[in-house]
Protein backbone atom coordinates (compact mmCIF):
# COMPACT_ATOMS: atom_id res chain seq x y z
CA UNK A 1 0.00 0.00 0.00
CA UNK A 2 0.98 3.38 -0.42
CA UNK A 3 -0.12 7.12 0.49
CA UNK A 4 0.43 10.48 -1.48
CA UNK A 5 -0.47 13.70 -0.14
CA UNK A 6 -2.55 16.05 -2.23
CA UNK A 7 -2.82 20.04 -1.18
CA UNK A 8 -5.65 21.94 -2.67
CA UNK A 9 -4.82 25.23 -3.08
CA UNK A 10 -8.15 28.01 -2.91
CA UNK A 11 -7.74 31.33 -4.10
CA UNK A 12 -8.24 33.76 -1.34
CA UNK A 13 -9.69 36.69 -3.02
CA UNK A 14 -13.24 37.65 -2.30
CA UNK A 15 -15.69 34.98 -3.63
CA UNK A 16 -13.63 33.65 -5.65
CA UNK A 17 -13.74 29.31 -6.41
CA UNK A 18 -10.83 29.16 -8.41
CA UNK A 19 -8.83 25.79 -6.86
CA UNK A 20 -5.27 24.42 -7.43
CA UNK A 21 -3.74 21.14 -6.53
CA UNK A 22 0.11 20.66 -5.49
CA UNK A 23 2.01 17.41 -4.35
CA UNK A 24 4.20 20.05 -1.70
CA UNK A 25 2.56 22.64 0.33
CA UNK A 26 5.73 25.25 0.05
CA UNK A 27 5.06 25.31 -3.81
CA UNK A 28 2.70 27.98 -5.75
CA UNK A 29 0.45 26.39 -8.41
CA UNK A 30 1.61 27.38 -11.68
CA UNK A 31 0.70 30.95 -12.50
CA UNK A 32 -1.02 31.77 -9.05
CA UNK A 33 0.77 34.55 -6.85
CA UNK A 34 1.83 34.09 -3.32
CA UNK A 35 2.02 36.82 -1.44
CA UNK A 36 3.69 36.16 1.20
CA UNK A 37 3.77 39.03 4.63
CA UNK A 38 7.48 38.20 5.01
CA UNK A 39 8.59 38.78 1.10
CA UNK A 40 10.15 42.01 2.15
CA UNK A 41 12.83 40.41 4.49
CA UNK A 42 16.37 39.92 2.42
CA UNK A 43 16.38 35.69 2.22
CA UNK A 44 18.95 34.38 4.53
CA UNK A 45 20.35 37.83 5.54
CA UNK A 46 20.63 38.40 8.79
CA UNK A 47 19.61 41.37 10.82
CA UNK A 48 22.02 43.07 13.37
CA UNK A 49 20.53 45.68 15.65
CA UNK A 50 22.24 47.11 18.91
CA UNK A 51 20.23 45.17 21.04
CA UNK A 52 21.20 41.86 20.36
CA UNK A 53 24.17 39.46 20.57
CA UNK A 54 23.64 38.12 17.30
CA UNK A 55 22.41 38.75 14.12
CA UNK A 56 18.48 37.31 13.68
CA UNK A 57 18.60 34.64 10.96
CA UNK A 58 15.75 34.40 8.13
CA UNK A 59 14.06 32.28 9.99
CA UNK A 60 13.88 34.04 13.24
CA UNK A 61 12.62 37.21 11.05
CA UNK A 62 10.06 35.05 9.29
CA UNK A 63 8.50 33.90 12.59
CA UNK A 64 4.80 34.56 12.42
CA UNK A 65 4.77 34.84 8.68
CA UNK A 66 1.38 33.54 6.50
CA UNK A 67 0.74 33.01 3.05
CA UNK A 68 -2.27 34.42 0.80
CA UNK A 69 -2.23 32.61 -2.56
CA UNK A 70 -4.51 34.26 -5.39
CA UNK A 71 -5.34 32.54 -9.24
CA UNK A 72 -3.96 34.32 -12.31
CA UNK A 73 -7.46 36.42 -12.15
CA UNK A 74 -6.82 38.42 -9.11
CA UNK A 75 -3.20 38.69 -8.66
CA UNK A 76 -3.57 42.51 -8.04
CA UNK A 77 -6.46 41.61 -5.51
CA UNK A 78 -3.69 42.33 -2.16
CA UNK A 79 -1.64 44.91 -3.51
CA UNK A 80 -3.31 47.44 -1.82
CA UNK A 81 -3.06 45.80 1.72
CA UNK A 82 0.02 44.07 1.60
CA UNK A 83 0.69 41.84 5.00
CA UNK A 84 3.86 42.81 6.45
CA UNK A 85 5.34 40.68 9.75
CA UNK A 86 9.27 40.78 11.20
CA UNK A 87 9.11 37.88 13.94
CA UNK A 88 12.31 37.49 16.94
CA UNK A 89 12.79 34.95 19.09
CA UNK A 90 13.75 35.24 22.62
CA UNK A 91 16.40 32.25 23.97
CA UNK A 92 14.30 29.99 25.29
CA UNK A 93 10.82 31.91 24.67
CA UNK A 94 8.28 32.14 22.49
CA UNK A 95 8.37 33.90 19.08
CA UNK A 96 6.65 37.52 18.38
CA UNK A 97 6.33 39.39 15.42
CA UNK A 98 5.79 42.63 14.31
CA UNK A 99 2.89 43.24 12.36
CA UNK A 100 1.97 46.16 9.66
CA UNK A 101 0.57 46.30 6.66
CA UNK A 102 1.42 48.12 3.10
CA UNK A 103 -1.02 50.76 3.35
CA UNK A 104 0.81 51.95 6.19
CA UNK A 105 -0.98 50.60 9.32
CA UNK A 106 1.31 49.40 11.95
CA UNK A 107 -0.33 46.29 14.52
CA UNK A 108 2.07 46.55 17.12
CA UNK A 109 3.55 43.11 18.12
CA UNK A 110 1.97 39.63 19.21
CA UNK A 111 2.70 36.64 19.34
CA UNK A 112 3.77 34.26 16.50
CA UNK A 113 1.63 31.19 17.15
CA UNK A 114 -1.92 30.24 16.71
CA UNK A 115 -4.93 30.28 19.06
CA UNK A 116 -6.62 27.19 19.79
CA UNK A 117 -10.06 28.71 21.14
CA UNK A 118 -11.60 31.62 22.79
CA UNK A 119 -12.33 35.21 21.70
CA UNK A 120 -14.66 35.69 19.04
CA UNK A 121 -13.43 33.09 16.92
CA UNK A 122 -13.88 35.20 13.51
CA UNK A 123 -11.07 35.12 11.63
CA UNK A 124 -7.59 33.52 10.82
CA UNK A 125 -6.54 31.34 13.91
CA UNK A 126 -2.61 33.24 13.71
CA UNK A 127 -2.11 35.85 16.01
CA UNK A 128 -0.03 37.49 13.34
CA UNK A 129 -2.55 37.50 10.38
CA UNK A 130 -5.27 38.09 12.31
CA UNK A 131 -3.68 41.26 14.10
CA UNK A 132 -3.51 42.26 9.97
CA UNK A 133 -7.16 41.07 8.69
CA UNK A 134 -8.95 42.94 11.17
CA UNK A 135 -7.97 46.08 9.20
CA UNK A 136 -9.05 44.86 6.10
CA UNK A 137 -12.17 46.44 4.39
CA UNK A 138 -15.10 43.79 4.34
CA UNK A 139 -14.90 42.79 0.77
CA UNK A 140 -11.25 41.47 1.60
CA UNK A 141 -11.92 40.01 4.94
CA UNK A 142 -13.93 37.11 3.03
CA UNK A 143 -11.28 34.40 2.42
CA UNK A 144 -10.95 34.04 6.41
CA UNK A 145 -14.40 33.26 6.83
CA UNK A 146 -15.45 30.89 4.05
CA UNK A 147 -17.18 28.07 4.63
CA UNK A 148 -15.45 24.63 3.84
CA UNK A 149 -16.56 23.22 0.16
CA UNK A 150 -18.98 20.54 0.72
CA UNK A 151 -16.42 17.65 -1.00
CA UNK A 152 -14.34 18.78 2.14
CA UNK A 153 -16.95 18.14 4.86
Amino acid sequence: MSAESLYRFRCDAPACAEVAYSDRVTDTPANWRCVASNAHIPNKTPQTTRSRRRPLTYSERSAGSFRLHLCPEHHDTFDEHHPMTDGYRRPGRDSYTNVSCSCGQGFGTVMAGFRIAGGDMAGPSSYPEKAWWRHLPEELRWYAEREAPEEAK
